[in-house]
């Protein structure tokens, strides 16, 4: 295995721990197999610091699990306060989960510093997200290569986003795609309110053609054309994972993992994917190490879910047929229909009976053992449920396709601005309520 960047070998000494979404967004999921410690720190100078900047406001509204301790960011917005019976409005630059300083909602003047003990009297009316185009492409496409190559892809066959001349990611604004609703099924469930969020990323080859999905925080929701030239095995593989922190044992877990056999350190590697270095590590280093790194994978575990069993339990059946009981147009047929074609089912049976009653052989069918209901993995994100046609297309390329018809904002500015109006609300109940998950 081989640094992407560099092309060193990554061995024992110089291979860094690259997560596939920045950790200082909360991303959990990481891998020794991308870089090295070098080229990690480089790519985190260059990429990811200014990237994970642009959420600053969200990551500050909520208990957000991270694998490093958190520090206090600062970003801008406007808040409010009442004055003889006035509502009075301010700039404010926050620290952390504080309003720092205020000024002048008209011409940025200095008005105060605000104190502890003042938080309370203002009301958060906006948080600011500051966009610039390509620090926010370059970090969504670091993150389809990171989890492409998590996945086993080699750098080489991503040659829409990667430089295998140069050994660098290709800054492309063709690459990325912005997801927008085009069907019943989609609208509906993006329209909902938000009561949690997460991060997602699904990866898919269709034909010669690799694509990543990626979804930030329930809301920035892109794709990622990562190959034209896709000819290894295809694939279609998910991550999903909860952003707020969860109650967790540590005591218990830990003494679960207690190396008390000689061979249980081995076991434990070999459960959890810890590589070993035998040759250059006491068996009390190793023995502590493995048990350290067991604990985080388990504590880890605790926030990744089904992404596509998640999707249907955001958006669930029994509401559907609700509705379709009381459909009065034809919309609520159309996006019963758009569901259905988006449902996935599957029944299991117990092993059927064969038995001998009186000199026969009798076979008795296995009973109902249960009954599952899923998102297609096979269609969601990846097909476009065309109505009333009943047909389906390749979502990003229908996408690219309504970008060209029309033009580019006219098909995404204003789903991004519902998207974001969600996300907003959401951060302002929680901010205003001074409840933090």
């Amino acid at each position: 295995m081989k640094c992407v960047y560099c092309g060193n070998e990554l061995v024992e000494e110089n291979r860094s721990l690259e997560h596939v979404i920045p950790q200082a967004i909360g991303g959990l999921l990481e891998t020794y197999n991308i870089c090295c410690i070098n080229c990690n720190t480089t790519q985190g100078d260059d990429i990811d610091s200014e990237f994970v900047k642009i959420f600053n406001p969200i990551i500050e509204s909520f208990d957000l699990k991270t694998s490093r301790v958190k520090k206090s960011k600062s970003y801008t917005g406007i808040v409010s306060t009442i004055k003889n019976n006035n509502k009075i409005e301010y700039k404010a630059n926050f620290r952390g989960r504080n309003i720092n300083v205020l000024f002048d909602i008209n011409d940025s003047k200095f008005i105060k510093q605000v104190g502890e003990t003042e938080q309370n009297e203002y009301k958060i009316e906006q948080l600011d997200f500051i966009f610039t185009e390509e620090v926010f492409i370059n970090g969504i496409i670091k993150i389809g290569f990171n989890y492409a190559i998590y996945n086993g892809i080699s750098a080489e066959s991503l040659n829409y986003v990667y430089d295998t001349i140069h050994r660098k990611l290709i800054s492309s604004r063709q690459a990325v795609v912005p997801f927008v609703p085009l069907n019943k099924f989609d609208e509906n469930i993006e329209k909902r309110e938000l009561n949690r969020l997460s991060h997602s990323i699904k990866i898919f080859s269709v034909k010669s053609y690799l694509f990543a999905y990626i979804e930030l925080f329930s809301t920035f929701q892109y794709y990622v054309i990562l190959s034209n030239q896709y000819k290894i095995s295809p694939i279609n593989d998910s991550y999903c994972q909860m952003l707020e922190k969860r109650d967790f044992e540590p005591n218990v877990v830990r003494e679960s993992l207690k190396c008390r056999r000689i061979d249980d350190p081995m076991i434990l590697a070999n459960q959890y994917a810890i590589p070993l270095n035998v040759e250059n590590e006491s068996y009390e280093g190793m023995v502590q190490r493995v048990e350290k790194i067991a604990f985080e994978r388990i504590r880890l575990e605790e926030y990744v879910v089904d992404l596509h069993e998640e999707v249907f339990l955001q958006y669930s059946r029994c509401a559907l047929i609700k509705s379709m009981n009381a459909v009065k147009d034809i919309n609520e047929f159309v996006k019963f229909q758009a569901y259905l074609y988006y449902l996935y089912s599957e029944t299991e049976y117990e092993d059927p009976i064969i038995e001998e009653h009186n000199g026969e052989i009798v076979y008795i069918e296995g009973k109902e053992k249960s009954f599952n209901e899923t998102i297609d993995k096979y269609k969601y994100r990846i097909l476009c449920y065309i109505e009333p046609e009943s047909h389906s297309e390749l979502y990003p390329v229908m996408i690219i396709r309504e970008i060209m018809r029309l033009d580019f904002d006219s098909v995404t500015s204003s789903y991004k601005t519902q998207k974001m109006q969600l996300l907003s609300n959401y951060l302002l109940d929680l901010r205003n309520n001074k409840y933090i998950s």
